[in-house]
């Protein structure tokens, strides 16, 4: 009995440490705002209306998550939703802020890639 209780303590401990190194905190929008201004040299116009994509995309994606829809569909509603918020901050970059971007949302995208599930991987 005292072995089996150790054990299961061990085994606790060691799954918690796996999922905790592999798990990455979601930053909130002030982060991803400061992120972005810092990556792109945004002016503050420009953060202004990434912090607003960002508040318009929290809150749909918020509505995704509590809408009961299976984990495939919602996964795929999530894309959609990234996707129409990285247009709109596109629209409102220069040429150069441009570039930049869309070689970080593809760095992004490669990290996703490698963290999903097979079963979800394009």
């Amino acid at each position: 009995m005292y072995i089996k209780r150790i054990f299961f303590i061990l085994l606790l401990m060691i799954i918690f440490s796996v999922t905790n190194n592999y798990s990455q905190p979601r930053l909130n929008i002030d982060e991803q705002v400061e992120r972005l201004s810092k990556n792109l040299d945004l002016s503050e116009e420009q953060a202004g209306l990434v912090e607003e994509i960002l508040i318009d995309s929290k809150g749909k994606a918020d509505f995704f998550r509590d809408s009961g829809l299976d984990r495939r569909e919602m996964m795929l509603q999530m894309r959609d939703l990234m996707d129409a918020a990285n247009k709109e901050i596109e629209s409102i970059l220069n040429a150069e802020q441009l570039i930049k971007f869309r070689e970080l949302v593809e760095k992004r995208k490669e990290e996703m890639r490698g963290r999903r599930s097979p079963e979800y991987k394009n």
